[in-house]
């Protein structure tokens, strides 16, 4: 990540068929640049984008 320059990434088991590619439904972790992880379990593609986009807003200290 520091090599990139990220504040974040979406790491996923790509051996696993039931989620990913050619499904409906992901998992994964989020990993911040503080080290922290949060953990994505398993759930619709668009409830697993939702997960990723509120967890990067708290990150940067947004919210409602």
């Amino acid at each position: 990540m520091a090599r990139k320059n990220l504040d974040a990434i979406v790491a996923n088991d790509v051996r696993d068929t039931s989620i990913g590619f050619g499904s409906d439904r992901n998992s994964g972790t989020l990993l911040l640049r503080d080290g922290t992880t949060v953990r994505l379990p398993e759930q619709d593609k668009g409830a697993f984008a939702a997960a990723i986009v509120e967890a990067l807003i708290g990150m940067w200290g947004g919210g409602g």
